[in-house]
Order: C-alpha cells, then sequence, then structure tokens
C-alpha cells in the first residue's frame, strides 16, 4: 500500500513538472494604473504641504506689516524734500499729520488707560498709516524717475487718497479730544499724597530709670556750731547706697529737626540704707542768748562722757512726684540709629517718706517724716545715649544718666543740707503723634 502510495506521488510531479500559470491578459495596464494613482497622491501631499507653509510665511508678513509702529518722517529726509521742491503745502500736511500721530500712539502707548479707551482709534489710524506710507513711497520721486510733477498731480487727482487725509484728521481730532479728556480725567483723581503726618512735631514718650543712689551731706554756712563733731563720719560709715526708680511719661515737641523740648509727670522713690552702731560723746549746748536752727537745737559748746549705744538697722525711703521739663537732642547716625541726649529740671513734691536717721545734733535715732523734710526740691539730671527706629514714627532707647536734687531735702535753717544723687541707667520709648 505504501509503494502505490509513493508512486501516485511520482504520477503527480510529473505531469505539474515545469508548469507556470499564465497571467491574465489586463495585468500590465493594472500595475501601471496603480503605478499612477500613487504617484499623484505623492504629488498632491506635497502640494498640499507647500500651500501650509506658503500660507502661514504670508499670514506673518502680513501680521508683521499690520503692528509695526509708524515711525515719524525723520526732520532731515522733510528739510531735504521741501529744498527739492517735491512736496506741495497739501504734502507738507499729510507728513505733519503723520508725525502727529505717530506721537501720539507713543504717548499712548505709554499710558495703558489711555490706551484701553483709545483702541478703536488706534485701529482706524492702523489703516490709515497704512495708506500714508503708500501715499508718501509714491510721492517720493524713485531713482531714475525724472516725471516728478506728474506724480504729485496723479497723487492729487486720487479720491482714495482725499479720502485716508480726511481720515486721518478726524482720526488725529478723536485721539486728540480722548487724550485731553483723559489728562483731565488723571488731574481730577485724588492722588494719593503722604501722610500730613509727614512733619510730625508732637511725640508721646514713657521711659524708667534704675539708678543707684546716695545722699550727700554737707554743714550748712555759719551753722557749723550746730552739728557734732563726729557726726558726717558717722553717717559715712553706717549709710549704704541703695536704689532709685523712676517711672515717668511726657509729651515732647519738635523745635527744629534735631532739638525738641518736652513736659511730663514722673514718680520716683529714693531708698538709703542705713546701719548704725557705736557709742559717742555727748555735746553740750547753752541756750541762753544763742538762735535755735530748724530742728530746735542750740550751739554746742563742749562734750562729756560717751552717751548711750546707738543701734540701728533700717531703709530711708523718700517718695516724690515730679513734673519734669526739658531740652533733647537727636543726632542720626544712619537710618535706624541715632545719637541722643537730654537735661531735665523737674519739680518734686514730697509725698511721703519713712525710715530713721541720725540727729546730726547729739547722734540720736531721727524718725525722717515730712516734719523734717521740705515740701518740694527741685533736680536736675542729664542723660546720653543711643536710640534705635522700629517703625516710621516709633523708637527705643537707652541712656546713661545722673541725676541729683538742687537743694536740700532738710527743711530751710537746718545746719545739715542733704541733697541725693544718683546714677543709673534710663529706658524709654517715644511715638509721634501729630
Amino acid at each position: 500500500m505504501e509503494e502505490r502510495k509513493n508512486h501516485i506521488d511520482a504520477q503527480l510531479k510529473e505531469k505539474f513538472q515545469g508548469f507556470s500559470p499564465e497571467l491574465p491578459f489586463q495585468w500590465d495596464e493594472m500595475q501601471g494604473a496603480m503605478n499612477k494613482r500613487s504617484n499623484k497622491r505623492r504629488r498632491i501631499l506635497w502640494a498640499t504641504a507647500a500651500a501650509v507653509v506658503i500660507t502661514s510665511i504670508s499670514g506673518l508678513i502680513l501680521e508683521t506689516s499690520d503692528v509695526e509702529q509708524v515711525k515719524p518722517m525723520p526732520p532731515e529726509a522733510l528739510v531735504q524734500t521741501q529744498n527739492q521742491g517735491v512736496l506741495k503745502p497739501s504734502d507738507k500736511k499729510t507728513l505733519n499729520n503723520r508725525n502727529q500721530a505717530a506721537e501720539s500712539q507713543q504717548a499712548i502707548s505709554q499710558n495703558p488707560q489711555i490706551a484701553k479707551q483709545s483702541h478703536a482709534t488706534q485701529n482706524s489710524l492702523s489703516v490709515t498709516n497704512r495708506r500714508m506710507n503708500n501715499a508718501i513711497v509714491a510721492a517720493v520721486p524713485s531713482e531714475g524717475s525724472n516725471d516728478v510733477t506728474h506724480q504729485l498731480a496723479t497723487l492729487e487727482r486720487n479720491q482714495s487718497n482725499k479720502d485716508w487725509e480726511i481720515l486721518t484728521s478726524r482720526s488725529l481730532e478723536a485721539l486728540s479730544t480722548s487724550y485731553d479728556d483723559n489728562l483731565q480725567l488723571f488731574q481730577s483723581i485724588s492722588i494719593p499724597q503722604e501722610s500730613r503726618f509727614k512733619n510730625r512735631r508732637w511725640a508721646f514718650g514713657v521711659g524708667y530709670d534704675q539708678n543707684q543712689t546716695a545722699l550727700n551731706y554737707r554743714i550748712a554756712e555759719n551753722y557749723q556750731a550746730y552739728v557734732h563733731k563726729n557726726y558726717l563720719n558717722r553717717m559715712t560709715e553706717g549709710e549704704m547706697s541703695l536704689s532709685a526708680p523712676q517711672i515717668q511719661a511726657h509729651l515732647s515737641y519738635d523745635i527744629s529737626g534735631r532739638w525738641a523740648v518736652s513736659l511730663g509727670l514722673g514718680f520716683t522713690q529714693t531708698k538709703t540704707s542705713q546701719t548704725f552702731n557705736f557709742r559717742d560723746s555727748i555735746p553740750v549746748s547753752v541756750a541762753q542768748g544763742e538762735l535755735a536752727d530748724a530742728f530746735g537745737n542750740y550751739p554746742i559748746f563742749g562734750y562729756l562722757g560717751l552717751g548711750q549705744q546707738v543701734d540701728y538697722s533700717g531703709i530711708q525711703t523718700i517718695s516724690m512726684l515730679s513734673v519734669p521739663v526739658g531740652m533733647s537732642y537727636r543726632l542720626p547716625i544712619n537710618k535706624e540709629w541715632a545719637f541722643n541726649s537730654e537735661a531735665i529740671f523737674a519739680f518734686n513734691s514730697l509725698s511721703a517718706s519713712q525710715g530713721k536717721t541720725l540727729n546730726y545734733h547729739d547722734l540720736s535715732l531721727m524718725e525722717v517724716d515730712n516734719s523734717k523734710l521740705r515740701s518740694s526740691v527741685w533736680s536736675a539730671r542729664l542723660g546720653i545715649g543711643l536710640d534705635y527706629r522700629v517703625s516710621r514714627w516709633e523708637y527705643v532707647g537707652m541712656r546713661l544718666n545722673t541725676q541729683g536734687a538742687l537743694n536740700p531735702l532738710y527743711k530751710e535753717n537746718s545746719a545739715i543740707e542733704n541733697r541725693p544723687w544718683s546714677v543709673g541707667v534710663s529706658v524709654f520709648y517715644n511715638i509721634k503723634l501729630f
């Protein structure tokens, strides 16, 4: 069975060996038509791409020519043209209108609000300017052209040129009116001015002083006999300096760029620590024929033995209300820092006092109350320092100061003149008001 199958395959192979089918009779025509169609499609694609490129370039050129700024004719060219007798008076008017249009367009471009309001006018000028350019180019003789008069006559007879000349004058008139109206509008609009407080002269300030104080004692003239021989030594040994805090507020007025005067109100306390532990001689005085001082003491003629022991430790406090009046000087160093100084005279009213001290006649302990002190004293203060501007109208600063009383604390006709004085640091804050 296998041999028969192979025999049939061999017979079929012999029959189809060398066989080639014949092509249809229209095959060549069909292949030529297909080739032509392919070439035609390829040409259509290339033509379409070229048309797109040409259209884009043309549109770009036209767009550039439309937005091109109109430049006024240089004065040199205008003078040269007039000298050659090329342009007539009407042509000169054309050039003047052209120059005015360019200048107006430049002014509008610098002001966005005017440009927005005159957008329609600029659109009409765009068409007008193109016509003007074409007309002027036609009016200027080209190289090799001798018939200038004929060209100008043709230009004057051209009705379209008359049209754009009328349009130019009307557009310029409308533009000028719009420009003037906007100028009046801008003048009527209230432009924000600098603050009316530009030169603020009045200021309010607060300050705090932290000083170390002491009492300065001196024997009044012609009262040496009323004071114990060891009084000044005992006071020096037993008295210690303490603080004199002070707070004040003031109003100041600038009389110039650097000088100012001020008036304020303050409160201060003078505190002095005292510690005594001694025994001293007993003075002997005679009242007959002598005058008593403010404390009822008479002159001392001699001393006896030792008296009682004096043992005391405490703080003497004197409180005062003050009204400072002064002058200050401020010298700017840069935009933030400035050097400043002040000189203050103050009227001080003694409001309260407490503590003890030594009686200058017999060295006994004595209460410090208002009956022993003046009701008011004058004081002075000097300060020098720097301040820093934290805003346009505010600044803070610090000063080194020294201050003291100009008259004694004890009342008049006392044998001892005691004046408090102190040194320390002041901090302050000032703000301009109006």
